[in-house]
């Protein structure tokens, strides 16, 4: 938490050399995920976002390039890396940044790879949210988040922001 306590808070010192514990291989990165939303009897839920199209983020960062990650709602242990993502620049210092992100800019990835062939967001079985800094730069850094939501712009039209060609995807050119 915050020194507010309203706000999440992560932080730390990002290091790209890898820990001597002969386990661990890479390193570099860090990353923070929402929990999952659970039901009765720990029955996994989703949100629904369908009737959004704009994810609206509030924060206060430290300059560096950041991944907010979208996850779907899966049974298929094949999909469990696979997730939705886009970049997010923050410009550091004191001031909160409004960031609003088109869900159609999300960009599919798997494993940290963004893949060939790219796929909507399915935004009625969204079951969490993460960031993501993997710019490599040893240091410290923070990503102070005071609000995340999502909304309707009217303004934004696009449904799509990325091609895909019979190549790729024969699928959706049948």
């Amino acid at each position: 938490m915050g020194k507010n306590n309203q706000s999440a808070l992560l932080y730390g010192t990002l290091s790209s050399e890898a820990p001597q514990d002969g386990e661990s291989t890479r390193s570099g990165y860090c990353a923070m995920i929402s929990r999952i939303p659970r039901g009765a009897f720990e029955r996994k839920m989703s949100y629904d976002w369908s009737q959004f199209n704009t994810l609206y983020l509030r924060v206060r960062g430290d300059g560096r390039p950041w991944m907010v990650n979208i996850k779907e709602d899966t049974d298929f242990f094949q999909r469990t890396n696979q997730m939705y993502s886009y970049f997010m620049f923050t410009r550091g210092g004191p001031y909160w940044q409004e960031v609003k992100i088109p869900f159609s800019k999300f960009f599919f990835s798997n494993r940290g790879r963004i893949r060939d062939v790219q796929h909507e967001l399915p935004l009625d079985k969204i079951s969490s949210i993460g960031f993501t800094l993997a710019d490599k730069v040893d240091g410290p850094f923070f990503l102070e988040i005071d609000f995340i939501g999502v909304f309707t712009d009217p303004a934004h039209t696009e449904e799509f922001a990325y091609e895909n060609s019979p190549e790729l995807n024969p699928r959706l050119f049948k």
